[in-house]
């Protein structure tokens, strides 16, 4: 079954926007976050961070021809974060800490 295989590799299926592999770092961050994908694609990423409330504080997307980009949460308050790209079903926590 499919469902075993997750994320296991795309095999010899086309590549297609469900299988970009994005990253995020530094993980916990104390302000500027940088989220990348692994290859370009002819399509731009969004991506929505949420706070532990669920409200949305920034709403942002990797360009066609950009592997990544950067984001400052750094008047944020401390605390965890979900970075999720709905076209991916990407999602991941980020712990904001302040220094």
């Amino acid at each position: 079954s499919n469902l075993i295989n997750l994320g296991a590799g795309v095999g010899n299926d086309e590549l297609n926007l469900s299988q970009v592999k994005l990253e995020a770092y530094p993980n916990p961050t104390t302000g500027v976050l940088t989220i990348q994908r692994e290859l370009v694609t002819h399509e731009p990423v969004p991506i929505d961070i949420h706070d532990a409330q669920g409200r949305l504080i920034k709403h942002l997307v990797i360009l066609p021809h950009e592997l990544q980009v950067t984001v400052d949460l750094g008047e944020e308050r401390a605390g965890l974060y979900l970075l999720h790209s709905p076209l991916h079903g990407w999602t991941k926590k980020i712990s904001l800490t302040h220094q």
